[in-house]
């Protein structure tokens, strides 16, 4: 597979080209990063048993070790004292998700 020549670009197409780029990255990231919340929340609502892992995997259409790793993630997180972080970042996000959402637009 090869890339697309895009030939010469002028300064101001190639600063749109990438402010479109990053926003895309940044929706991205704020999506994975729901998701990952979302697989945490779920696995601690749902209890420690066997199977929760894979249920939540088929719930959230994700891969069962997406949310081996966003566990293993918290977990970490939380021996080196940077959970409550994380949860303070989680809330922020939700919150930002709600306006969006609340002015009709998804993401």
């Amino acid at each position: 597979m090869s890339a697309t020549n895009w030939g010469p670009l002028d300064q101001l197409s190639a600063a749109k080209r990438a402010s479109a780029r990053d926003a895309w990255n940044n929706r991205r990231r704020l999506r994975a990063s729901v998701r990952r919340w979302k697989a945490i929340r779920l696995y601690f609502e749902a209890g420690c048993k066997h199977g929760t892992q894979a249920d939540i995997a088929r719930v959230l259409g994700v891969h069962r070790s997406f949310v081996s790793r966003a566990i293993a993630m918290w977990y970490e997180s939380c021996q080196k004292g940077i959970a409550f972080c994380q949860l303070e970042e989680y809330q922020r996000i939700t919150a930002r998700l709600d306006k969006r959402r609340s002015r009709g637009r998804d993401w």
